[in-house]
């Protein structure tokens, strides 16, 4: 299935590893240290503006990306749930 996660970006379920909370993400020093590592070697797609409320964690070839997404978590989660 795919899910739609904001903006024109959509993503396979199966790739997702993990859809995190952004305050809760960076509110850990491990995840928001991760995080960063991420976005230093450029695995990131999306914004890295203000609106952003959630991280989606995607394996692909291999790789760890994140997304970022201006819908919440939750939201997110039940859409990969109903879709």
């Amino acid at each position: 299935m795919i899910i739609h996660i904001g903006d024109s970006n959509y993503i396979f379920t199966k790739d997702i590893i993990a859809i995190l909370d952004k305050k809760a993400a960076e509110g850990t020093k491990k995840t928001r240290e991760f995080i960063n590592k991420l976005i230093g070697e450029n695995a990131i797609v999306g914004s890295l503006d203000s609106s952003i409320k959630s991280y989606i964690l995607v394996s692909k070839n291999n790789k760890t990306i994140i997304y970022t997404s201006n819908i919440s978590s939750k939201a997110l989660a039940n859409r990969d749930t109903y879709e």
